[in-house]
């Protein structure tokens, strides 16, 4: 039968879409829904006042008391997360972009969902913690105020990382962890997902889920510690509330304060976040609020190596090579609203918008060794930032029958603007040694005023995707394809402008699933991912040619098997990274170099034993130049790809004292190269991290105290990076918290 929607929920949707998602939209849907709950309430009164009229006097009659009939909604309406897996460390899926919550089983990727729970146990106060427990992700960090990662061997940049799907809401300084409630990891490129990242990532991306209010009323404090003397505090309150708690509060309030490990380095860290959300029987919404601000003096800085020296011999473990009066100050405010409206059983509209405001204000050095007894040069720089993103994203999603074939399909368009204003201005050049620091007096900085605009970038794009699927869901293929446009538009410090792209590229992907048994998958993919194309610089012989996108394609097969409690992935994979050079021989610049990374991974988590949990996995890397300019490092090793990592968490819960938990994690990572002739290499290194929590009451009140020590045997070493770049392994560190339930 064919299903028509009614003349209000016509009126509803044309609001919802027409508006934004604009404030009112929830409320106006709530009071259609009660007008509508009322008609039906009024006429089902009526019928059944006409039954009693009509039925026969001799027939008994009796008054029901009221009974109300619940079912959880699928996947299709996606308000509900994954559940959390057998040891609560991770989901058993994820929110997969633009295709919806997915099981793992039914994934065609190799994706890995950390639960609150994780980072709660863990003491993980930023996203560098929690990233920590994957072999396939690596700290790939110049400095202790900004992030990035590498996964699968190519940069992850923190302006990239999504928020609740969107990119550019998230502050693009170090991230706290205490909003969130998962943070799902996915391995390899994602153009059809979410679309291009920001800064063009494409070896894998990150998506945080903020929390919402449960079922339960909770209110939560959290005091921490953090060596050597940082003290910080955190308040997470959730309440329900309506008819049948349809609407939520969550809030989240952080603040941190002290010194870190390293020489001179403190941080104060301030976080408020605020989450709404409703729940009606055809509408959904929500809207996160936040404030994040970051004031670091000193923090860890980068050292690059002149050209023909090998690596130095390693200082004491918290040296730092920025001077003390060096810092950071970023403040970040934030906010997007979404909301989903079901048309029928099977189709459903969503949309999306979101905004930040972020102000960085940075006066930082740059190091470079000079010699091998130590010396070293160091350029601070006064580098004030300002950022003004907006995006959005519309969609429909449905299902259907075709035959013997089961259909789900989205259509989803999705819109990023982001200005980028900026000033630099240097401050002053000095020289120090590794072994015997002097950093002299602190110069004079300056304000640099109104920053000019910089740079305008725009994103935009429309993806389609169908998962066909078998009745029993044994086979599962996901066909899908999106067209990215990108513009960049870049000016000078007067405002004139002085570069332009606008270029678009179409990326296709394939997903396949087969499940030759319900706890057993075999899955493979081809995605790709998109870069901002070049310009061919001045000195080829077609200088000013502006190139498409750039597009890195993955090849990806493996198997995922759950055996109920204990859950294992493997995987063997292939991208490749097309960049430009230009031709000795013709001056013509191309996109003709290649960089092809090859692995193999295994993924493992869950509670093989009651009370033992494990959480990790190894990757073994092969990275490669494939085409590079002249053939010069053809076949080498790309800079800052290990060969091998790994990581592998235990936890045990003791049965000779009922809520004791004990903890230990090992976190290796091979050698890397800093330069392409692979003449520089970093010696690999192993970390070893312990803990212990325990779980009692007192009087009443739940509490839960934690230690863990992360490099407990203080072990110093080298970390090379993606850029060529140095920066020092995190000391021994201790972390102590109590938590309790109020």
């Amino acid at each position: 039968m064919k299903r028509k929607i009614s003349r209000a929920g016509k009126g509803l949707l044309y609001v919802l879409i027409g508006s934004s998602l604009c404030w009112p939209a929830p409320f106006i849907a709530n009071a259609a829904e009660d007008a509508a709950k009322t008609a039906a309430t009024t006429d089902q009164a009526a019928d059944e006042a006409k039954v009693s009229e009509t039925a026969p006097s001799d027939v008994q009659q009796y008054t029901l008391p009221p009974t109300e009939v619940t079912a959880k909604r699928d996947s299709q309406q996606s308000k509900d997360l994954p559940p959390a897996y057998a040891g609560g460390q991770v989901a058993r899926g994820s929110r997969l972009g633009v295709l919806g919550n997915k099981d793992f089983l039914d994934t065609p990727f190799n994706i890995t969902s950390y639960t609150d729970k994780l980072i709660e146990n863990q003491q993980s106060h930023t996203l560098a913690g929690v990233l920590d427990n994957d072999p396939s992700v690596r700290f790939n960090s110049l400095s202790s105020y900004y992030d990035t990662w590498t996964i699968r061997g190519f940069t992850l940049s923190v302006g990239d990382i999504g928020f609740n799907g969107l990119y550019g809401i998230l502050p693009t300084s170090s991230i706290g962890t205490e909003f969130v409630e998962r943070v799902e990891v996915l391995k390899g490129p994602s153009a059809l997902i979410n679309g291009m990242q920001p800064s063009g990532s494409i070896g894998g991306s990150i998506n945080l889920i903020p929390k919402r209010a449960g079922e339960e009323p909770l209110t939560r404090l959290n005091i921490s510690y953090t060596g050597d003397s940082q003290l910080g505090g955190h308040i997470d309150i959730g309440r329900r509330f309506g008819e049948n708690n349809r609407f939520g509060v969550r809030f989240n309030g952080a603040y941190r304060q002290g010194d870190t490990r390293f020489d001179g380095e403190s941080q104060k860290v301030s976080l408020a976040v605020l989450g709404f959300d409703v729940r009606g029987h055809r509408f959904r919404a929500s809207a996160d609020l936040g404030y994040l601000e970051s004031d670091f003096n000193a923090p860890t800085a980068e050292m690059y190596l002149a050209s023909g020296l090998s690596v130095p011999r390693l200082p004491k473990s918290t040296f730092n090579f920025n001077p003390p009066w060096t810092y950071t100050n970023s403040k970040n405010t934030f906010g997007v609203i979404h909301g989903e409206f079901d048309l029928n059983p099977d189709w459903l509209v969503f949309a999306s918008a979101g905004a930040r405001k972020n102000t960085w204000d940075y006066v930082l050095g740059s190091a470079t060794l000079t010699n091998a007894q130590g010396d070293f040069t160091e350029s601070v720089t006064n580098y004030p930032l300002k950022y003004l993103a907006h995006t959005a994203e519309l969609g429909i999603r449905g299902r259907f029958t075709s035959g013997l074939l089961r259909h789900q399909i989205v259509l989803s368009g999705t819109r990023l603007n982001i200005d980028r204003y900026q000033l630099s201005k240097p401050v002053t050049t000095f020289s120090s040694n590794l072994y015997n620091p002097v950093w002299g007096a602190q110069p004079g900085i300056t304000d640099l005023g109104n920053l000019p605009l910089g740079s305008v970038t725009t994103l935009s794009g429309v993806a389609l995707a169908d998962t066909l699927s078998t009745a029993d869901d044994r086979w599962q293929l996901t066909l899908g394809i999106r067209k990215q446009q990108v513009k960049v538009d870049r000016f000078d410090s007067t405002g004139a402008k002085t570069a332009s792209y606008d270029k678009s590229a179409t990326t296709p992907s394939v997903g396949l699933v087969i499940k030759a048994r319900p706890n057993l998958s075999f899955y493979g993919n081809y995605i790709e991912g998109l870069q901002q194309g070049a310009t061919a610089p001045a000195a080829a012989a077609n200088a000013g040619e502006i190139f498409a996108p750039f597009k890195s394609k993955q090849y990806e097969a493996g198997l995922k098997w759950d055996a109920g409690t204990f859950a294992t992935t493997l995987s063997a994979f292939q991208i490749t990274q097309p960049s430009g050079l230009i031709n000795p021989a013709t001056l013509v610049y191309s996109v003709d170099g290649q960089q092809r990374n090859r692995g193999l991974e295994l993924n493992v988590f869950g509670e093989p034993r009651k009370g033992t949990r494990l959480l990790g996995g190894v990757m073994l890397l092969d990275g490669k130049l494939v085409k590079t300019a002249n053939g010069t490092y053809d076949g080498n090793t790309p800079v800052g790809v290990p060969r091998w990592t790994a990581t592998l968490g235990a936890e045990w819960d003791t049965p000779f004292q009922p809520g004791l938990t004990l903890t230990a994690r090992a976190v290796y990572n091979g050698s890397q190269y800093l330069d392409n002739g692979n003449t520089v290499q970093v010696a690999p290194w192993t970390r070893w991290d312990v803990g212990a929590r325990y779980t009692f009451r007192q009087g009443g009140t739940p509490v839960t105290v934690r230690a863990m020590v992360t490099n407990v045997f203080n072990k110093r070493h080298w970390v090379g990076t993606t850029y060529g770049a140095l920066t020092m392994g995190a000391p021994r560190t201790l972390l102590l918290s109590a938590t309790m339930e109020l």
